[in-house]
């Protein structure tokens, strides 16, 4: 197994830091939550005033009650620790008083956040409802579940830990200000010297930073798709004692994340150490000139706390850029990614005037259909057939012929390229999907088997399927064998894609399911390919009263399962080349006989 060089991880790229397109559609999912935000940004507000309110109070005791004690001067120590004591008591009510703004605004916070997570997984999964199978042909999973989790979960720490978070620094940074500069304006000029530099020092470092952490998410993605694909072929892997060359694949992987962290860990270091270097400046100012004007007297040891206090709360904000950036940066590739999906168009809407059949007939015709998935090589060409209710068209051909192709036109998973398909005499373009989808049933080769019990595995929560129509299902296909022998019957809960039973098992199951929803088109794609004989005895048996009276097209692998059909097409490089019944095929002595001797042949020998 090698992991293919080709994967570029294009989802994994950065955007811009800052893309008000993005912010703007981000905000309306805030508008249902204005009043709470509302009352977040006015906590903020006063915790910031509280913030800046201790250091002031803590300067003001000293000033007036600690510098002006004089045990000499016949000052009374009761006095004065009772002064002191009233201090402490207001500070430690004020800490109290922010412990508790502090705890509304995060829960207030945390409820906005899940509330915008909440919707946004609700829009994500509903606009992946309702896109068309071509989407998830060029979409894998992984990914398309990478959207509804991570990537909404980085937009909610961005919320949560960026957003809110500035307004508070900002609310802070202004506030310091306005009290230094109230203070003194010459010394806090001098102050705010190192600021310029501190911006150009974030300005050269947001690009190496973005390039670095862009290199660390691509290493990440190909990591996490290389243990991925390593562990879901781990049966090959040991079958050909590939063990070792995978160790060292992922060693080079692994590595190359290993360094691209290590890239990352010496830039923020060094950009950490000028911001220590930088910011430490304006305490050296400090110390040098607050400490001579507290020497001439101008200069109160109080004021020389706050400044000092106020200077360290002016510059913690912005010692914390360069992780804000970060994470505002992928929150905003986190939200361009998301309204990708959401805003992708889609390729298959229903029509403006719905056609809705009464009574629903079940014919399927085809004229002249083409079909191409790409664009480019054309699947089906000029394929023409028609079925009449409660007949049994079957499809044969050699792999990649089209037969599959052919029935997934006919539930419209997919759009013609040309020509036409007609359900009950209406182009399948003119129905509501969900309504023509509702007269279709289909029995798939694989089966998917949900991790729940047997009961909702054949209803699939259809309010209209009782319990006995799901134990007739069951029954009538031949399944309640096993089905009865489990602990908990039809409460039993299976595992994701039933694992633990058998092929057969699970291929009865998608039978009983077909049965007990009851549709008036049945397709079955290969339904008996990889059952063993006591299995396909039962589908057969089961296929008789499935088919009875329905319009059914079967894709047969096993040519000796469709004897019985009305009409047998055989396919080749995606077009029809014989039709007839068995009878008739056989006696033409064409492509049909020699496949149906071909197997037959291959059974005299097994």
């Amino acid at each position: 197994m090698q992991h293919s060089p080709q994967q570029d991880f294009q989802e994994e790229v950065l955007g811009k830091a800052v893309d008000m397109k993005h912010i703007q559609r981000l905000m309306r999912y805030l508008r249902p939550y204005t009043t709470p935000v509302l009352v977040t940004l006015f906590l903020l507000i006063a915790l910031s005033g509280l913030t800046l309110l201790t250091p002031k109070i803590i300067a003001h005791a000293i000033d007036t009650i600690i510098k002006t004690f004089d045990a000499t001067a016949g000052h009374q120590f009761t006095e004065y620790r009772n002064s002191l004591a009233k201090q402490a008591l207001f500070i430690l009510a004020i800490f109290g008083v922010r412990a508790i703004v502090t705890m509304l605004q995060q829960v207030l916070l945390e409820y906005v956040g899940q509330g915008i997570m909440f919707d946004l997984r609700r829009d994500v999964f509903k606009r992946l409802q309702e896109l068309p199978l071509s989407y998830y042909d060029r979409n894998p999973a992984g990914r398309l579940i990478t959207r509804a989790t991570n990537d909404i979960n980085v937009i909610n720490e961005a919320f949560s830990g960026v957003l809110i978070y500035v307004c508070r620094d900002m609310f802070i940074m202004v506030g310091v200000l306005v009290l230094l500069f109230a203070m003194n304006l010459e010394l806090t000029f001098f102050m705010l010297i190192p600021v310029p530099l501190l911006v150009v020092a974030s300005a050269l470092f947001r690009p190496i930073s973005r390039r670095c952490w862009r290199a660390v998410r691509t290493m990440v993605a190909k990591t996490n798709a290389f243990m991925h694909e390593s562990f879901s072929g781990v049966h090959i892997v040991k079958m050909f004692n590939r063990e070792k060359q995978l160790g060292d694949e992922f060693h080079a992987i692994n590595n190359a994340n290993y360094l691209a962290r290590l890239k990352v860990l010496r830039v923020d270091s060094l950009f950490n150490s000028m911001t220590l270097i930088l910011t430490s400046i304006p305490i050296s100012l400090l110390l040098w000139l607050g400490g001579t004007r507290v020497a001439a007297m101008d200069l109160s040891f109080g004021e020389f706390y706050l400044y000092l206090t106020l200077l360290r709360m002016l510059f913690m904000p912005i010692t914390g850029i360069a992780e804000k950036y970060i994470l505002m940066q992928s929150a905003m590739a986190s939200g361009e990614r998301i309204f990708q999906v959401i805003d992708q168009p889609d390729q298959m809407p229903d029509p403006v005037k719905p056609v809705a059949p009464q009574p629903f007939k079940g014919s399927v015709e085809f004229r002249g259909v083409t079909f191409s998935y790409d664009g480019k090589r054309e699947i089906l060409k000029d394929v023409s057939f028609k079925v009449k209710p409660g007949q049994t068209l079957a499809l044969v051909g050699n792999t990649g012929s089209g037969k599959t192709t052919t029935t997934s036109l006919i539930s419209r998973f997919y759009d013609v390229t040309g020509g036409q398909v007609q359900v009950s005499g209406i182009d399948v373009r003119d129905f509501m999907k969900s309504e023509l989808r509702a007269h279709i049933g289909i029995v798939m080769q694989e089966v998917f088997i949900f991790s729940s019990t047997v009961r909702d595995n054949v209803r699939l929560s259809s309010t209209d399927i009782s319990d006995e129509d799901v134990w007739s299902a069951i029954k009538a296909v031949g399944a309640d064998e096993f089905v009865s022998q489990l602990p908990n019957g039809l409460d039993e809960v299976l595992a994701e894609r039933g694992t633990g039973l058998s092929v057969g098992q699970r291929q009865l199951l998608a039978f009983a399911r077909a049965l007990a929803h009851d549709r008036a088109i049945i397709v079955l794609d290969e339904a008996t390919a990889s059952v063993d004989t006591k299995s396909e005895m039962l589908i057969q048996k089961a296929t008789e009263l499935l088919l009875k009276n329905r319009t059914s097209i079967v894709v047969a692998h096993r040519l000796s399962t469709i004897k019985n059909a009305d009409r047998i097409l055989v396919f080749k490089d995606g077009r029809i080349v014989e039709e007839g019944n068995h009878a008739e095929l056989i006696a033409k002595e064409g492509a049909y006989f020699k496949m149906y001797n071909l197997q037959f042949a291959q059974q005299e020998d097994d």
